[in-house]
């Protein structure tokens, strides 16, 4: 911070093409004991050894230094900077660095940029001669922080394309290359900061308060060392010395006003400069006026008021063509764009602006309404002509009639409570009903309620409603005298007839005019800027001006005359010649006057000789000649007709066919020639447009001739030295080049072997059924697929999420926080949707770099809510059936006790009823079998012990047992005689048939009986069971092996059980290597087929007594036999090492998968 304070000041300068002899003028004119250091940034040619310093230590006595690398800040030195080197200043020093192949070298901007962020007010930037746009972001940059900017007069730079790219706003001082040394020497020795102070706060309070006057600004609440500094600006700008000296200068040229009012003023625009304005003028402003357009005609009127150098309106015009799309051409579209800066107008005019002006611009938006010209952008013509700059002055000046929406922002802040109330009455008199007024955030003053409603309190929009006002008058600045025939008119008064006669007697010049305030004859007196200085009632009546109207633009307020040929009349005048002219005002159709007919005659308004500048002024009578007018209208319409009545008499057909005839032909080549013509003009201007382009080319061209030109002369007498040097690392750079070659073809394939990885990476993601997020060492998402954000994107995890527990997760214990930390983890979690929907969640992570490297994670998250259900089901299942065991085994055994008793005996009814809850009792046996059977099949294994038995013996014991349970319907067997040999567990078997034949007396209760049959088939046993019930649906019959598959009749209720039968039959048959089969049809019955294998031999068994088990598969596998009941009610053995297992039916577990 002490260097700093060292060295406060600093002066940097920038120039390219011509800019050597530019920089040679500059230096000459600067002191040797300059008391800030330079630092110089000159585009130079690489390829050639450049000779800068020695040119510029020939011409000052200041030290020259080029930096290599750092050099430490002096004041004094001048540091130049290499050619291919980019350049930036610290607060004690100035270094330079390799710079990319691309963009200039050094780079201005970089330089201003660096330097206006280190020394802030303390800077003075110079822009001197040179091609392109390099400078301009620095330019802003320096603007905004307090420091002066300098550029070299345009008009007479060599090349005037980089001083011309700053925008007006940010240029202090143009001065010509001869002034710029003076100029900076004053501004950095500070002699009118000393003088300042010393002429005291009340000359000062003074100064303030008359420029207010001037512009209207109040400047009172300005800081006062920022008032002094830009004041000093200008002082040295205009080469006075102290403030007398100043406003002598501000009086003898009043235009210096408005620029010291725009020095102090911050003036900071851009293209669409608050997105969140522009897009609600697109989405909710927009829409509305151009609906409303199209009733009236489809005329839209837009105004920017304080549109500095253009930016703001450009992107308004911009804004409305891309809501109004391809029906632009069915609209009538103006935007006006006006500002008290003269130049920032001229500028904004041209249309043409920097890239940096651009940087927050959409790409598409840049190529749909911008030309690219060299290094700069050039707004289209169809923005372009639909856009009118003008100068505009809010304190007196009338407003644009019909406007349907105003942007004036950041403009009042600046004015006088007076001066925002008289702005707010013109916006108001603009507006049409429903317009839209848009202010600046930073706007503390409050729109007239009585004319405006608030729309938007954040965004400053306002919409017009209330009453119609008037023009507001104008507030009125002292004018210029004018001189005319001897006498001089004030201007400091609105004269207007009727103005109460002077106390005093009134001298003759005084009853001159209170004369010319009442002839018949108009009179109007304007001054070189056609401003009003004198008017007679005569005149307002004529032409409709019921305003005040003193220093009011006469060519504007005179609406009903063509302003073109208005401005002509009175241009003639100005420059010392009298004209006269003859005008049509066409009458209002809401009144009943007629059409009228007035005579303009301009003069001189002084008989002395004029300069040619229109100082002077000029005097406009008018005279309201209609009934001359119609007169004659009427004798020539009179004339006419008997002229036209006398040639009809005379004339004949022929003469009339012969003419047209001739018509005819003359049309015929008139349509030749204006084809021809049409073809000439179109030839001429892409003529033009190729000379164009040749002549940009011949100036690109000449300013690099004119860049070798300068350094020709030294670099002369060392080219042959440095010719054998060539030569010698010409060899060495061709076997580089070469290298390099081969490395970026390598390079380029390795960045398509990437693009290729990331397309195949980019594809996987987007197809995985699983959210993958990858998330920043910040905890910020930096990358989801589209199942994440399906599963979670409107969920947050951190606040919501819960453990399998229920207990809500700490935020650091979230997917989210230990991805972001680096570890590798495993999670479960449920998180409650939107509508209350509770869906559970298996998270697994791993951190992007090294484990605990703290560069974040990616997280893959699956949706495990199906499966988390069916656990807890089969968890239910197990349970419910386990504990419902134990009390239907005492239960059936109290009934069978109670059956068997011999004493009391029960009377028949009882022994009915104790038969059917007996009956019952089974059968919840049965369905609690089943439930237990289905949760271990669920949990892949269910116990079997097979043994070599007879299948015709198990069949027919599940036939009795069926039979007990449905003493009403006959189930009729056919078995072999013979023994039937299977390996199988005879009670699982014997289950599985009792489950087929049940499931036929559930579903056919109707069938007369149930057949069952016992039969060989080939090398299996085959076991059918039929019914003559009313069949199984076909589309039933893919999901009859299905858990909880019930298929009920469309004429009989919904089965009783529990669906759960034919899945366990599968399940058993299967793990006995046979399978099962349904063949039904619709009222025609039933047929269910089981077929096992049949025994191939005796199984072997060893002492230990081991036998054979069957997995799920139907494989056969030793295994010991150490217990089991074998009591057939589906009880699992205290052992897993005593039975065979079987496993779930392949459906069920491809289920599983599935859900």
């Amino acid at each position: 911070m002490a260097e700093q304070q060292a060295i406060p000041q600093l002066i940097v300068v920038g120039s390219s093409a011509g800019g050597i002899e530019a920089l040679s003028t500059l230096v000459s004119s600067l002191p040797g004991d300059l008391p800030v250091p330079i630092v110089v940034a000159q585009h130079l040619d690489p390829r050639r050894q450049s000779h800068l310093a020695d040119i510029l230590s020939r011409r000052t006595s200041l030290e020259v230094v080029t930096v290599e690398k750092r050099e430490r800040l002096r004041p004094g030195v001048l540091y130049l900077v290499p050619a291919n080197r980019l350049v930036e200043v610290t607060g004690d020093a100035v270094t330079v660095r390799e710079a990319p192949e691309r963009g200039p070298k050094p780079s201005v901007d970089l330089l201003l940029n660096s330097a206006a962020d280190a020394f802030g007010e303390g800077l003075v930037a110079v822009i001197l001669t040179g091609s392109g746009s390099d400078g301009t972001a620095g330019a802003r940059r320096v603007s905004a922080a307090g420091g002066t900017v300098v550029i070299q007069n345009p008009k007479t730079a060599s090349y005037p394309s980089m001083p011309q790219s700053l925008a007006p706003t940010t240029v202090d001082v143009v001065a010509d290359i001869g002034a710029i040394g003076p100029l900076l020497r004053d501004l950095v020795s500070g002699v009118h900061a000393r003088r300042l102070p010393e002429e005291g706060e009340n000359a000062l309070g003074s100064f303030l308060a008359e420029l207010q006057q001037q512009t209207g600004i109040d400047f009172e609440a300005y800081k006062r060392p920022t008032i002094l500094r830009r004041l000093e600006r200008r002082m040295a700008a205009t080469s006075t010395s102290d403030l007398n000296g100043y406003v002598r200068y501000l009086r003898k040229h009043p235009d210096e006003y408005q620029r010291l009012a725009s020095s102090f003023l911050i003036k900071v625009t851009g293209f669409f400069r608050d997105p969140e304005l522009f897009d609600h003028l697109r989405e909710n402003v927009l829409p509305r006026l151009v609906a409303d357009a199209e009733k009236r005609g489809g005329e839209l009127r837009f105004w920017s008021a304080g549109c500095a150098t253009g930016e703001e309106a450009y992107s308004l015009a911009i804004l409305v063509a891309e809501v109004l799309g391809e029906r632009a051409r069915e609209f009538s579209v103006r935007v006006f764009a006006t500002d008290l800066d003269a130049e920032a107008i001229a500028f904004a005019r041209r249309g043409v602006y920097a890239p940096t002006a651009l940087e927050n611009v959409p790409k598409p938006i840049i190529e749909r309404y911008f030309n690219k010209l060299g290094d700069v952008y050039e707004i289209k013509k169809q923005i372009r002509l639909v856009t009118v700059f003008g100068e505009h002055d809010l304190a007196r000046r009338a407003p644009f009639p019909r406007i349907d929406l105003t942007l004036c922002r950041n403009v009042l802040i600046y004015f006088t409570a007076e001066l925002q109330r008289r702005a707010l009455q013109l916006f108001a008199f603009s507006l049409r009903d429903g317009g839209v007024l848009v202010l600046g955030k930073s706007e503390t003053t409050s729109p007239l309620p009585e004319l405006f409603v608030l729309e938007n309190s954040k965004l400053k929009v306002y919409r017009r409603e209330g009453e119609r006002v008037v023009v507001p008058p104008a507030q009125i600045r002292p004018a210029r005298t004018l001189q005319l025939s001897g006498r001089t008119w004030g201007g400091g008064r609105d004269d207007v007839a009727g103005s109460p006669p002077s106390a005093r007697s009134m001298s003759p010049s005084e009853k001159a005019e209170k004369l010319l305030l009442r002839v018949p004859v108009g009179i109007v007196v304007v001054d070189g800027s056609y401003d009003i200085q004198f008017i007679n009632e005569e005149a307002r009546r004529l032409l409709g001006i019921h305003v005040p109207a003193i220093a009011g633009d006469f060519v504007h307020l005179a609406a009903s005359i063509d302003s073109e040929l208005l401005r002509k009349l009175l241009h003639g005048a100005l420059r010392g010649s009298s004209r006269q002219m003859l005008v049509a005002l066409e009458a209002d159709a809401a009144s009943a006057e007629r059409r009228r007919w007035l005579e303009l005659r301009a003069m001189p308004a002084s008989s002395e000789p004029s300069d040619g500048d229109g100082s002077t002024g000029a005097v406009l009578l008018i005279s309201d000649v209609s009934e001359a007018v119609e007169e004659r209208q009427r004798l020539e319409q009179e004339s006419s007709s008997a002229q036209a009545q006398l040639r009809l008499a005379g004339e004949r057909v022929d003469v009339l066919g012969a003419r047209q005839a001739d018509l005819l032909s003359a049309n015929q080549d008139l349509i030749v020639l204006n084809a021809e013509l049409r073809s000439t003009n179109e030839e001429l201007l892409i003529a033009n447009e190729e000379v164009q382009a040749a002549t940009e080319e011949v100036e690109t061209l000449n300013e690099e001739l004119q860049a070798t030109n300068e350094e020709l002369e030294t670099l002369n007498e060392e080219l042959q030295a440095t010719v054998e040097e060539l030569n010698t690392t010409n060899d060495d750079l061709e076997s580089r080049g070469q290298e390099l070659q081969e490395a970026a073809i390598t390079l380029g394939q390795q960045q398509r072997l990437s693009d290729t990885e990331r397309a195949r990476l980019s594809t996987v993601l987007a197809h995985m059924a699983d959210g993958v997020v990858v998330i920043g060492p910040d905890g910020e998402q930096l990358l989801s697929n589209e199942a994440y954000d399906l599963m979670l994107g409107s969920l947050d995890v951190t606040q919501d999420a819960t453990d399998s527990g229920g207990q809500p997760l700490a935020p650091e214990r979230s997917p989210q926080a230990l991805a972001a930390a680096g570890e590798q983890f495993a999670l479960d979690f449920t998180v409650t949707g939107e509508h209350g929907q509770r869906r559970w969640f298996e998270a697994l992570g791993g951190p992007l770099g090294e484990p605990g490297g703290r560069e974040g994670g990616v997280v893959v998250v699956r949706d495990i809510t199906d499966r988390q259900l069916r656990r807890l089901q089969e968890e239910f299942m197990a349970v419910a059936s386990h504990e419902l065991r134990t009390p239907l085994a005492a239960l059936r055994g109290y009934l069978q006790l109670l059956l068997l008793s011999p004493e009391p005996q029960p009377s028949d009814e009882v022994r009915r009823q104790v038969t059917s809850a007996l009956l019952q009792t089974n059968r919840l046996v049965r369905l609690t079998t089943e439930l237990l059977d289905a949760t271990r099949l669920e949990h892949g294994r269910l116990d079997l012990s097979p043994e070599r038995i007879d299948i015709g013996a198990a069949v027919r014991r599940a036939v009795e047992i069926a039979q007990v349970l449905a003493p009403d319907q006959p189930i009729l067997l056919a078995a072999p005689s013979r023994p039937l040999m299977v390996e199988a567990d005879e009670t699982r078997l014997e289950q599985a048939v009792l489950n087929v034949i049940v499931n036929g007396q559930q579903h056919a209760a109707e069938s007369p009986s149930i057949d069952v049959s016992v039969r060989r088939v080939g090398t299996r046993a085959a076991v059918r069971v039929a019914d003559a019930g009313p069949g199984i649906p076909a589309e039933a019959q893919a999901h009859a092996f299905e858990r909880f598959s019930r298929v009920a009749d469309r004429r009989s209720a919904p089965s009783a059980g529990l669906g759960l039968g034919l899945y366990i039959t599968k399940a058993i048959i299967d793990a006995h290597g046979g399978d099962i089969a349904i063949d039904s049809r619709s009222g025609e019955g039933t047929r269910i087929t089981i077929r096992v294998p049949l025994a191939t031999q005796p199984a072997a068994m060893d002492g230990s007594g081991s036998g054979v088990s069957l997995d799920s598969g139907g494989r056969s596998a030793r295994r010991s036999r150490e217990g089991g009941d074998g009591s057939g009610d589906g009880r699992l053995p205290s052992s897993s090492h005593a039975r065979g297992t079987v496993s779930a039916p392949a459906t069920a577990s491809r289920q599983r998968r599935t859900r």
